[in-house]
C-alpha cells in the first residue's frame, strides 16, 4: 500500500514538473511585458529601466564584461521603442562617438533578450543561451547589421585622408628643404669661384712683385769707368 502511494506521488511530481516549467516561463514573459509595455516611448534613463532588477540581472548575465560599455551607449537611446513583438533600445548616433553603437532587444513572443555592441570595427551580437529561437531584430538594427563596418570604414577613410595630408605636408617640407640646400650649395659654389679668382689675382700680383724684386740691377757702361 505504501509502495503504491509512493509511486502515485512520484508520478504526480513528474507530471507537475512537466507542467510547471512552461507555466513559470509564461509567468516571466507576462512579468516582463507588464514591466516594459508602459515604458514604451519613455527615456530609459529617466524611467529607471536599467535599474529594474528583472532587466539588470538579464543584461549582466547576457553581456558579461561588455555590460558597462553597452549600458553607456544604451543610455543615449532617446526612448524605448516597440516594433511588433519586439521592444528595443537603439543608441543615438549623434551622441555617440565614431562608429560606437549598441542595441538591446526583447522579443515578447519568445521571451528572448539579445544585444548588439559595435565598437570601432568590431561588432558583437549577444543572445541568451537558453533560447533556441532565431534572433529577430528591429529594422533599425537590421540596417546596422547590413552595413556593420560602414561607420568603421568612414573612420578608416578619414584616418587615411589625414595620413595622406600629413605625408603631403612632409613631402612639401622636404622639397623646400632640398631647394634651400641647393641654393646654399649654389651660393657656396659661386663664392668658391669668386674666391678662386681673387686667389688667382693675388697670386699673379704676388708673382709680379716677386719678379720685380728679384730682377738684377742695371750695371753702368764700361766706358764710364774710365
Amino acid at each position: 500500500m505504501r509502495l503504491s502511494n509512493l509511486l502515485t506521488v512520484t508520478a504526480l511530481c513528474w507530471l507537475l514538473s512537466g507542467c510547471v516549467a512552461p507555466m513559470l516561463a509564461m509567468g516571466q514573459n507576462q512579468l516582463m511585458w507588464s514591466l516594459i509595455k508602459p515604458l514604451v516611448g519613455l527615456d530609459p534613463s529617466s524611467s529607471k529601466l536599467f535599474e529594474q532588477p528583472m532587466i539588470k540581472n538579464r543584461m549582466t548575465a547576457l553581456l558579461g564584461d561588455d555590460y558597462q560599455d553597452t549600458l553607456a551607449l544604451l543610455r543615449t537611446a532617446p526612448k524605448l521603442q516597440q516594433e511588433g513583438t519586439l521592444f528595443y533600445l537603439a543608441s543615438n548616433d549623434t551622441l555617440t562617438q565614431g562608429s560606437d553603437r549598441a542595441s538591446l532587444v526583447w522579443n515578447a513572443q519568445t521571451n528572448q533578450m539579445s544585444a548588439l555592441l559595435n565598437k570601432g570595427d568590431l561588432t558583437q551580437v549577444f543572445t541568451e543561451s537558453d533560447s533556441e529561437q532565431t534572433v529577430a531584430w528591429p529594422q533599425t538594427v537590421q540596417t546596422w547589421l547590413a552595413e556593420p563596418d560602414s561607420a568603421g570604414a568612414k573612420a578608416a577613410a578619414a584616418d587615411v585622408e589625414t595620413e595622406r595630408r600629413q605625408l603631403k605636408q612632409e613631402l612639401t617640407a622636404a622639397q623646400q628643404k632640398l631647394k634651400a640646400a641647393q641654393a646654399q650649395l649654389q651660393a657656396l659654389q659661386t663664392d668658391s669661384a669668386a674666391n678662386a679668382k681673387v686667389e688667382e689675382k693675388l697670386k699673379a700680383t704676388a708673382q709680379s712683385k716677386l719678379a720685380a724684386e728679384t730682377k738684377p740691377a742695371n750695371t753702368a757702361p764700361l766706358e764710364s769707368l774710365n
